[in-house]
């Protein structure tokens, strides 16, 4: 699967539980499908950004960022990095807690 195809799923997916956390009943999963998702779709929207407009990558470190911006990317690349490691561990675990979350909230409400 092309590079670009995954990026765009990374960024679409916690995007559409930040857009589809308005429905939730229960208040602890619509804060945690909130909050985890706008995270996450920003994270991931900021590491796009860096691989698109600079050479090397978070890992090894940021080289000739286009425009200026390596001054303001190499120091957020260490912090990015451990987000987005953390959080491909993290969401998932934190969409379950929110799943059930909200299915115990629906079955005491019906």
């Amino acid at each position: 699967m092309p590079s670009e195809v995954i990026a765009i799923l990374m960024i679409l997916l916690p995007f559409g539980a930040l857009l589809l956390s308005g429905r939730a009943v229960s208040r602890p999963a619509y804060w945690i499908l909130r909050v985890g998702g706008l995270y996450f779709a920003v994270t991931m929207a900021l590491t796009v950004i860096i691989d698109n407009l600079c050479g090397g990558d978070l890992l090894k470190g940021l080289t000739q960022c286009l425009g200026g911006t390596e001054v303001v990317f190499r120091p957020l690349a260490p912090l990015l990095l451990l987000s987005v490691a953390a959080l491909l561990i993290a969401g998932p675990v934190l969409l379950v807690i929110a799943a059930v979350l909200e299915a115990l909230a629906r079955r005491r409400g019906a």
